[in-house]
């Protein structure tokens, strides 16, 4: 007898069989996939934030979890969305799981006012659409696609002098503008443009047809996004680009998760303001950070990004750094009804 019910986080056993389904479905036949460790991934779930809140289900077979969904819900900006990520072990798929997970879910938040979900669907970069089940599902179940990703992934360290290469090429243009790099904790005379940074980045970079409305950032948010990030062990390495008349052009962020089961690193996100484009700062900052990461720990590892399929000049710098494609994940949505 299959049963749906909310995680209860704080109990240990049962913790413990959702981190471990959760552990199984995300890396079942993904050789590129990351996943976090016990301890980093149920401070997601205990540490309440004050721009998004967490919650998770868990679909119990008898004493076994054979499936988990996690539900994030903006609760400053987008409130009337609801990001849902279904996961099924192995043996249990095919079996009505994700159908359960999803109804109950999809319930539980349409009574907290929703209107809309959200969801990723990774996709094998070899395997034609048409033969994805999880495309399958959610056109079955009314979600439409709105948006594709690639997921690349970067071997560090770098081979031969790439880096020292690609930075005398992002000089060749970069003029006036400087690089200005910190780790964890933005410096407070920097805080109030990194907000406007923050609410740039949904309105300038590429979202398809994902249903999105502007965010408002202020520095109490990026204080808050800041502990919860050293409460899950990880590392923040930011890099901005400053214009000559002294504000921000542009920013990256590199997180490195001392948390992560496989050690990966993950290149947030990336955005150089419309006015000062064309100057190379996307480069140039990201060789920094990466830079600045090698300097840390120069461990073997990948690095993972994802970028929106039509943004090609992002796409572009990660290929001259050495990224490549191993994935394509694709965002879908419903009109919860």
């Amino acid at each position: 007898m299959l049963e749906v019910r909310p995680l209860d986080p704080h109990d240990d056993a049962e913790w413990q069989r959702f981190h471990d389904a959760y552990l199984e479905a995300t890396l079942h036949e993904r050789p590129y996939a990351e996943a976090h460790g016990s301890d980093t991934h149920r401070v997601t779930h205990t540490r309440a934030g004050a721009d998004f809140g967490v919650s998770g289900w868990a679909a119990w077979s008898g004493a076994d979890v054979v499936g988990t969904a996690t539900v994030v819900r903006p609760l400053l900006d987008n409130t009337n969305l609801a990001w849902l990520d279904l996961l099924v072990v192995p043996g249990a798929r095919r079996q009505g799981v994700g159908s359960a997970l999803l109804g109950s879910v999809e319930e539980a938040v349409r009574r907290e006012g929703r209107t809309v979900a959200q969801a990723e669907i990774v996709c094998p970069v070899d395997v034609p659409r048409d033969q994805q089940p999880g495309i399958a599902f959610a056109t079955a179940r009314g979600y439409v696609h709105a948006q594709s990703e690639t997921h690349s992934v970067l071997d560090l360290p770098p081979q031969g002098d790439l880096l020292e290469r690609l930075e005398a090429h992002a000089a060749e243009r970069l003029g006036d503008y400087r690089l200005l790099s910190w780790a964890e904790r933005t410096p407070d005379e920097w805080v109030e443009q990194v907000c406007r940074l923050e609410e740039a980045f949904v309105t300038e970079a590429p979202m398809g047809d994902l249903s999105m409305e502007p965010e408002r950032w202020s520095p109490e948010r990026v204080r808050d996004v800041e502990e919860r990030r050293r409460a899950r062990r990880q590392r923040a390495f930011v890099t901005v680009g400053v214009a000559p008349d002294g504000s921000l052009a542009g920013n990256t962020e590199l997180l490195l998760g001392a948390g992560t089961v496989r050690g990966g690193a993950v290149q947030n996100g990336t955005l150089v303001l419309p006015v000062h484009r064309g100057h190379r700062l996307g480069l140039a900052m990201k060789v920094a950070n990466l830079r600045r990461l090698l300097a840390h720990d120069d461990s073997p590892r990948l690095v993972h990004t994802f970028n929106a399929g039509v943004n090609a000049p992002m796409l572009a710098v990660n290929a001259a750094l050495g990224f490549r494609a191993v994935e394509q994940v694709e965002e879908w949505e419903r009109t919860l009804t």
